[in-house]
């Protein structure tokens, strides 16, 4: 009885850090979205369960409801972005419309790890955006567009 009694007085400290070595116990987070032309801050608050994805929802200051989703990669070296186009034209008339914008990451950082995040909204907003994230301090920033061509800073 005293063998089994030294073993799991043992075992169990090396589990307990173990799992707080690994992140896999929750924390609370709260990150900020910053629409960059009004300035309108969203609090978004979730669990950190050390997987690297998360998703919830979250109502804006403005009332529309966003259900979100990010995802995070680590490796030494990463290369992440997002590429939007658009076109149009018409028959008759000839006209023609046309825009791109790329945005995105390309490091290779220590002891950074990097994500991509998406949030549909109730109302038709759809932002998508990148992030970076410091493995160590679990702090990290990033930026997004909507589909109202409006830029976004995300900060936690």
């Amino acid at each position: 009885m005293e063998s089994v009694m030294r073993k799991s007085s043992f075992i169990v400290p090396i589990v307990i850090i173990s799992i707080i070595f690994a992140g896999c116990i929750p924390s609370t987070v709260t990150a900020r979205l910053y629409r960059m032309d009004d300035g309108m801050v969203t609090n978004i608050q979730f669990t950190r369960t050390g997987t690297g994805h998360n998703r919830g929802t979250v109502t804006t200051p403005d009332g529309e409801v966003l259900e979100w989703e990010f995802s995070t990669i680590s490796g030494e070296s990463t290369s992440w972005g997002s590429i939007f186009g658009s076109s149009k034209t018409s028959s008759g008339n000839v006209s023609a419309y046309g825009w791109a914008n790329a945005m995105g990451f390309s490091f290779n950082q220590p002891g950074v790890q990097y994500g991509s995040f998406v949030a549909i909204g109730n109302k038709g907003m759809a932002i998508d955006g990148v992030y970076a994230v410091s493995s160590s301090t679990n702090h990290g920033y990033g930026v997004g567009k909507d589909n109202k061509d409006r830029r976004y800073r995300l900060q936690f």
